[in-house]
């Protein structure tokens, strides 16, 4: 059964933007650093008159960045929740950034096919229990030879479990969750018409509890940079899958 409709519409109309914007947003940038470089490679082949589309927004700070980045971009931000929307069109009025901001289905993109070079979405896909019907119209709207970059939570850590604890005692604020591992997100892709091109990750619980978060903050910090660029995507908080459509 998927989430409600207007399930996250409180945690939206109780958000208050930060006062200073910019600094907020920087700071997420540089926490997504690595989403961020995949839509950088991709965006700076895609020529003049680009087109980005991002689904289930929410503050819709990755469509602003990318819209500051590049002044050409046609940055467009999805998220079925009204209130979400209010905060991202509030945002990216403080930011001074030009986004598009839309209500639509994730399932039925109110876009013609073909229409976007890069689609993304960070923290959606695992509020679905079917995401197939979802990651099929993202790449209906994407170009040929356009990306489709999926932002999910990695199976093999820890912050997993305790995510899966809580939701099992109902302390869980952002309602049913799934996970991914890299083989199981190439299927999904796959079974959407996509082709996996890339599977990179980000990101560390950094709780207390969080054995490997420690031994990484007192090892050699070259050592660990160069493992998580190699094999992040099997082990860290944030698996990220970017797909061609042919």
């Amino acid at each position: 059964m998927t989430e409600p409709a207007t399930r996250f519409d409180p945690i939206w109309t109780e958000w208050r933007l930060p006062a200073d914007m910019r600094a907020h947003a920087d700071r997420h940038g540089a926490d997504r650093a690595v989403l961020h470089a995949e839509f950088h490679r991709l965006l700076s082949t895609a020529g003049e008159g680009a087109a980005s589309l991002e689904i289930g927004c929410g503050t819709a700070l990755d469509s602003s960045l990318l819209a500051l980045k590049y002044p050409g971009l046609r940055a467009v931000a999805t998220d079925y929740s009204e209130p979400a929307l209010a905060v991202a069109r509030a945002a990216a009025a403080k930011l001074g950034a030009t986004v598009e901001c839309a209500k639509a289905d994730a399932t039925a993109l109110p876009y013609p096919n073909g229409m976007y070079d890069l689609v993304f979405s960070q923290g959606v896909v695992e509020h679905f229990p079917d995401p197939l019907p979802m990651l099929r119209e993202q790449a209906r709207v994407t170009k040929a030879g356009g990306a489709v970059v999926v932002d999910v939570p990695q199976t093999f850590n820890l912050y997993t479990l305790v995510k899966q604890v809580r939701q099992w005692q109902g302390r869980w604020p952002w309602g049913w969750e799934t996970q991914y591992s890299v083989s199981r997100l190439a299927r999904l892709g796959r079974r959407a018409g996509l082709v996996p091109e890339r599977f990179v990750g980000y990101g560390w619980w950094r709780g207390r509890a969080d054995l490997l978060w420690q031994v990484r903050r007192w090892g050699p910090a070259a050592l660990w940079d160069r493992l998580e660029r190699a094999a992040g995507a099997r082990f860290l908080m944030n698996l990220v899958g970017v797909f061609r459509k042919t």
